[in-house]
């Protein structure tokens, strides 16, 4: 449906503002009234794509909608306060969603019509907890998971900030080195009449290529860029190549895997928990694992569990997942109680990511700080080499 930017009046005379979902203006104006609002402009927002919401927002909304449950204040109350008390793309998604409530949606249909806000697991959760009647359990485990998510997602930034900071780093200086001062010194070089080093020759002939022609670099980037994403878009196969490359990668490939079963045991152990079956657990699992590879392992799972395979076994027939998971699912299983298994796998993996991504920062800080140094050092050196040469040969005569 169209998005529209609308000003209203509510009850007040206050002037308020945001954007909603609606087929034609007509039905945008009888949701602004059931919310209590006199529409007085709108404004279709054509090709409009609203600030994306951040997961913490998210957290705020689910803990106050706990703390409002287990008050006693209904859930209509609860979230017009909650959206009175925001601003931004999270107040006009609430906003649709109260419309959607008084129009006599349930909430998981209502928070449906986002999917960009409230991902498949959100709305099968709030689904089971409407089902259940344990709603505000239900908003304590997503504030809960969200929290450990946002966690898992500044894990995965500073995995790879530092790197490509210091890599930015690394290529500014050598630009500039390379287009400014060496051949500001080139002439100076050359006037000497010394038989150059071959480190010397090196930089002189990448100095001047780079400064004739400087947007190659950029430019093939580019074009490099381009045909990979045409290939992998012909080729659906290359995509799987590609995520099962990300999982072998030095030093992130075993911490990316782990960060992805994180995430997917977490899940599985929250819809379990909340009375969703094991086929549609999994099935749900595989859509957010963000992974083709890990996705079709949790696919051939789930396929094996529907035609009558214990979890465990099916689990060891798609040899991809490692021993810890198939221990707790097996552990699971003989107890019953596999969500907390589940639960375990997410807390000993979160350990370990968090360890690993500490090492990898202790070991790169050093590494490309010397990596920097080296660079450097073979700049000066090739500059300097040849000076030294010609002021050795003056003390010699």
């Amino acid at each position: 449906m169209p998005a529209y930017r609308y000003k209203a009046l509510d009850r007040q005379n206050q002037l308020t503002q945001g954007w909603l979902t609606a087929a034609d203006p007509r039905e945008l104006e009888t949701q602004l009234r059931q919310l209590g609002l006199r529409l007085i402009r709108v404004q279709r927002r054509y090709g409009h794509f609203p600030a994306p919401v951040k997961t913490r927002e998210l957290i705020v909304v689910f803990l106050v909608l706990e703390q409002m449950s287990r008050a006693g204040v209904p859930l209509l109350d609860a979230l017009a306060s909650l959206r009175d008390s925001l601003d931004g793309t999270l107040r006009g998604v609430l906003t649709s969603v109260v419309a959607q409530v008084l129009g006599g949606q349930p909430l998981s249909q209502a928070l449906a019509q986002h999917p960009a806000v409230f991902d498949p697991v959100c709305l099968n959760l709030i689904r089971a907890g409407e089902a259940s009647g344990e709603l505000a359990e239900i908003f304590h485990q997503l504030a809960a998971a969200l929290k450990w998510q946002d966690e898992l997602t500044a894990h995965t930034r500073n995995l790879l900030l530092y790197p490509a900071l210091v890599a930015v780093i690394v290529l500014a200086i050598s630009g500039f080195l390379l287009l400014y001062l060496v051949p500001q010194l080139a002439g100076v070089i050359r006037s000497l009449g010394q038989t150059l080093p071959w480190s010397t020759r090196i930089l002189l002939v990448l100095s001047q290529a780079l400064s004739q022609f400087w947007y190659l670099p950029p430019l093939l980037l580019l074009i490099a860029a381009a045909a990979a994403r045409t290939y992998l878009h012909r080729n659906p196969a290359g995509l799987d190549q590609l995520d099962a490359l990300k999982l072998r990668l030095w030093l992130i490939g075993s911490i990316w895997q782990k960060i992805i079963l994180a995430r997917v045991a977490n899940s599985f152990a929250l819809l379990y928990a909340a009375g969703i079956s094991i086929l549609d657990a999994l099935a749900l699992c595989r859509d957010l694992a963000g992974n083709r590879l890990i996705a079709a392992g949790l696919e051939q799972v789930r396929q094996s569990v529907a035609s009558g395979q214990p979890l465990t076994d099916s689990f060891q027939q798609a040899q991809l997942f490692p021993p810890l998971i198939i221990q707790m699912v097996r552990v699971g299983e003989i107890t019953g109680n596999l969500d907390q298994a589940w639960r375990n796998v997410s807390y000993f993996y979160q350990r370990e990511i968090t360890s690993s991504v500490q090492r990898l920062q202790i070991l790169l800080e050093p590494a490309l700080t010397v990596l920097l140094g080296l660079l450097l050092g073979w700049i000066m050196l090739a500059v300097l080499l040849p000076i030294y040469d010609v002021v050795s040969q003056v003390r010699l005569q």
